[in-house]
């Protein structure tokens, strides 16, 4: 007896311990799952915000570019004879220009028919060679292009320039070659500076591919490992790391390409993973210490209560007392327990004066032993039910169930009419065939008139759940019928069905069972017992009972009680 506690503690720690790692484990997931997209999600963001500062910064060279070569004031001048253009007034228009735009560092300008070359770098304009201008002119396949360059008067400072034509309209002959610049090192600071991430790899790279922007630890074998074709929001794996790539376009094709560590990035979450470990762990402990308090304090009034019952029962000459000092429920039920003892002794002295009062004793015990038998298998169906999550099905079972609880109400009466009898019986037969796939129907004749005639409650029930759980094994389809006639002051029952039937040996051993069958002893063969039992507590010499059986093709009980 002094187990009961531990295997209680053990039992209940061992579920909970299951529940709450199963839990933990769930909540750590879901936890690293949105930390991780959060991640993702908030260096991207860092992404499109690089991508918005490169485009406007794109977007000024562009405007500058186009606010000179759609200048219609240089384009003539360019066109008159040399001696007559004015080199410095297209200098000036140029710093003009130069001056309202904050991204462009110059603007280099080339008189094609005459060679001469114009820098706001310089603010001069002299002949010479521009090689560069030459180098684009052969390899340019468009009138406009972002190409870096060096600056032509010093070959010196790198550039990220648009080059294109100066024309002097659309289909006109080109006048000369235009390149609104921005330094290089103006775009490095484009390349925002990751705090969080120290470690991560960041470059800015043209339509071409030409990295024109990057933080210092970009390797060759880092940026070759990206390759073409390499998705956004993927993880590559470079020099044994395994980096998360980011990359955003702009509307020029220039992109802003992240590559962060993998163990950097996720390294919160595996902290967040250790803080909830500890929590699990401390909360562990306290539950197992409030648990053993709890059953401490639970199983003590028990253990004693165990022991006073094995004194009165063995010691009956001496009255056992079942006193208490405790003040909380178990007072009361000491107190119960007195009162029951007392009350026992009692009936013990009326069942050994009265025969009678033992049957009617043995009656009421048949009677309340059916009511769980029945409701047990019915909760088990809707459990079933559950499980294979048709709610549809559920909702109708319950329904059907709902009705069934109402009509038994009248069932805890000892007579009830046939009406309720169908309505009851009808409700039971849905939940039964429910659990046989709905393969067994129910067929049910009554003489009219017979409605408000009262029989004795749960006659039928044992019959019929004998029929489902016997004749019908597995998923085998069938009927079930219930017949009610009244003939010569009698009333007839008869249940049939078209199930599996069983052979003479075994009506035998079951007719000869229910002659002898005594509850207290065994519970085998009680569904029809109990029927046949009550049938002769209640009638006594005017009921009758009839068993037949045919193996495969089905049984027959038939029964009369008088009206």
């Amino acid at each position: 007896m002094k187990s009961l506690k531990w295997r209680t503690f053990v039992i209940f720690v061992s579920v909970f311990l299951t529940a709450l790692s199963g839990t933990f484990f769930f909540v750590y997931r879901v936890v690293s799952e949105d930390l991780e997209k959060l991640a993702v999600e908030s260096a991207s963001y860092e992404i499109e915000t690089a991508v918005r500062g490169l485009d406007n910064e794109l977007e000024g060279l562009r405007n500058t570019f186009y606010v000179v070569d759609f200048s219609k004031q240089i384009i003539s001048e360019l066109q008159k004879p040399k001696s007559e253009i004015d080199y410095q007034m297209v200098l000036s228009y140029l710093e003009e220009v130069l001056s309202f735009s904050d991204n462009v560092y110059s603007i280099y300008l080339q008189d094609i028919r005459n060679n001469v070359y114009l820098s706001t770098e310089t603010m001069s304009a002299h002949a010479g060679n521009t090689g560069w201008f030459g180098k684009y002119r052969r390899e340019s396949d468009g009138p406009l292009k972002l190409t870096e360059t060096l600056d032509i008067t010093s070959s010196y400072n790198q550039m990220i320039s648009y080059i294109g034509e100066m024309k002097v309209d659309f289909f006109g002959e080109t006048v000369a070659w235009l390149s609104v610049n921005m330094l290089r090192h103006d775009m490095q600071q484009l390349i925002i500076e990751d705090k969080l991430y120290e470690d991560s790899i960041q470059y800015i790279s043209d339509e071409d591919g030409n990295v024109i922007a990057k933080t210092g630890n970009l390797r060759e074998e880092i940026y070759e490992a990206v390759g073409e074709g390499t998705e956004n929001r993927t993880f590559i794996s470079c020099d044994g790391k395994e980096y998360l790539y980011l990359v955003g376009m702009t509307r020029r094709g220039c992109s802003y390409t992240k590559l962060i560590p993998k163990q950097e990035m996720f390294s919160g979450i595996r902290q967040v993973g250790w803080i909830l470990v500890t929590c699990f762990l401390f909360f562990c402990a306290v539950i197992l210490l409030v648990t053993y308090k709890l059953l401490d304090y639970l199983t003590k009034p028990i253990y004693e209560l165990s022991d006073k019952i094995r004194h009165y029962r063995r010691d009956e000459g001496n009255r056992v007392e079942f006193k208490t000092d405790r003040t909380d429920e178990f007072a009361y039920l000491f107190k119960s327990l007195e009162d029951m003892t007392e009350h026992i002794d009692y009936l013990i002295d009326e069942l050994y004066q009265r025969d009678l009062y033992k049957k009617e004793m043995q009656l009421k015990l048949y009677r309340a032993s059916i009511n769980p038998h029945f409701i047990f298998n019915i909760l088990d169906s809707i459990i079933w039910t559950l499980k294979f999550k048709d709610y549809e099905k559920v909702e109708t079972t319950l329904t059907r169930f709902s009705d069934f609880f109402r009509a038994s109400l009248t069932q805890n009466q000892d007579y009830v009419s046939i009406a309720d009898t169908r309505l009851w019986l009808t409700s039971y037969c849905y939940l039964a065939s429910f659990l046989k796939d709905d393969n067994i129907s129910l067929r049910m004749e009554v003489d009219s008139g017979l409605d408000d005639m009262r029989i004795p409650s749960l006659l039928i029930q044992p019959v019929i759940e004998n029929s489902f759980k016997y004749a019908f094994k597995g998923n085998r389809p069938g009927e079930v019928m219930v017949q009610i006639q009244e003939k010569e002051g009698y009333l007839y029952f008869t249940i049939s069905d078209n199930g599996s039937g069983i052979s003479e040996e075994e009506q035998e051993r079951l007719c000869a069972a229910m002659e002898i069958y005594d509850i207290h002893k065994s519970t085998k063969h009680f569904g029809l017992a109990s029927v046949y039992q009550r049938l002769k507590l209640l009638y006594g010499k005017d009921a009758g009972f009839s068993f037949t059986s045919v193996l495969g093709e089905g049984t027959q009980i038939m029964f009369r009680i008088k009206v």
